[in-house]
């Protein structure tokens, strides 16, 4: 092993080179293998919403009635009840954001601690209804009263009327791991809330943004001039592609002055956001396979040159008596010693970018992941050598006589 490694050390730069390729590319595969293992748990996993039965429908004012926040108020009161009445329908509401959008996130924090110890959730804005109306389950406190929702901008605040909060139960067991959130205070966007409700498990945030199961429900309307409505209608199953159409068309009837942006199935906003972030751990891989290839062709070279420059030096080994296996031996302990450093360096760098990568949601590397990684990495360096080191078994014990 040491004659090995004083040889690699007469050819530097050769060395620090396949050393920093091996390196690199274990990092950027192991958090690409996180991020595609993260991604297909993000895929399968529940949402906790009737999703597929929810229609997301994006309404747009343009008319100059609407610079009146009253006009707003008055026709977002018209709209749901003609959408809660609508045959077919289940139940309806309206939110600052449609499950699964890049939509408000806040830190949540207790009362009077620092922000160090917050937690980062999704926050929607809610009326009586809307957990209803995604089908989320209260399971413990209560929902909001429909006493308590009021008009307001964002973030929705009043103080003539009490501040609440609904937390999943996610967030509630990271603010208060004993169990006991309800009736105790939170805060967010500099208000301090009464914590009145937990829900079951409820997927609305975008995974991008973190834990997509860390979200919190505020109570209110968001009431602005010429502010964009986003609704949402939980309608019966078999009456989901008719009732699209159906209750865009009928919401522009009640008042033209505005436009229907789109109208979709909350499971088809889920599955966009889910593809992204699949998409993105696809193309991570497509580097990663990129540059694996690259770091073997980098090694085939390097040995096929080592073989060609010292053809003599093998002759003499070869004469006094070492075996063609113990010629091949020697090539695959040299790279072996290469890529061991270059693992050893691509491990701690793989740590640094996931410790980065799980700050932002985007996966974990678990020692799984991150054997599998060296694992392959190894493997690959030693199949890159198999042929130079073959063809340097080859060479004949004259040669070492020869000038």
């Amino acid at each position: 092993m040491l004659p090995i490694f004083k040889t690699l050390l007469k050819n530097k730069g050769t060395y620090l080179l396949m050393t920093l390729q091996v390196a690199i590319t274990l990092a950027v595969l192991v958090n690409a293998l996180a991020l595609v293992k993260r991604s297909r748990e993000i895929i399968e996993e529940s949402t906790g919403m009737e999703d597929a039965t929810i229609i997301a429908i994006s309404v747009i004012p343009f008319a100059m009635e609407f610079n009146d926040e009253s006009v707003v108020q008055a026709q977002l009161r018209r709209d749901l009840d003609y959408l809660r009445n609508y045959p077919g329908v289940i139940d309806a509401s309206v939110s600052n954001s449609f499950p699964g959008d890049l939509g408000s996130n806040n830190s949540i924090k207790l009362e009077g601690a620092d922000d160090a110890s917050s937690v980062d959730a999704g926050t929607f804005v809610a009326d009586e209804a809307l957990l209803d109306t995604l089908g989320v389950n209260i399971i413990a406190g209560r929902d909001f009263r429909p006493e308590e929702i009021f008009f307001s901008g964002w973030p929705p605040a009043d103080k003539d009327v009490p501040q609440l909060i609904i937390l999943t139960d996610s967030v509630a067991k990271r603010l208060f791991p004993d169990g006991d959130a309800l009736g105790k205070a939170v805060e967010i966007n500099g208000t301090t809330r009464t914590v009145i409700g937990i829900t079951d498990t409820y997927r609305g945030r975008n995974a991008i943004l973190g834990d997509s199961g860390s979200n919190a429900f505020l109570p209110g309307y968001i009431s602005r001039p010429r502010a964009n409505t986003n609704f949402l209608v939980r309608v019966q199953p078999d009456r989901a592609e008719q009732l699209m159409a159906d209750l865009e068309r009928g919401l522009l009837e009640l008042n033209d002055g505005r436009d229907v942006e789109h109208v979709r199935l909350v499971s088809e906003l889920l599955a966009r956001g889910k593809g992204l972030y699949s998409y993105g751990g696809m193309v991570l891989l497509v580097i990663s396979a990129l540059l694996v290839f690259t770091t073997a062709l980098g090694i085939f070279g390097v040995a096929y040159f080592s073989v060609a420059k010292r053809t003599r030096q093998i002759g003499v080994r070869r004469a006094l008596g070492a075996t063609r296996i113990n010629v091949m031996q020697y090539f695959f302990v040299e790279n072996l010693m290469t890529t061991g450093t270059g693992v050893v360096l691509g491990s701690m760098l793989a740590i640094g970018l996931n410790i980065v990568m799980t700050q932002l949601g985007l996966g974990r590397a678990d020692w799984s992941v991150t054997a599998l990684g060296v694992l392959f990495i190894i493997v690959t360096g030693q199949v890159s050598v198999l042929l130079p080191a073959y063809k340097a078994s080859l060479i004949d014990p004259a040669i070492a006589t020869r000038t």
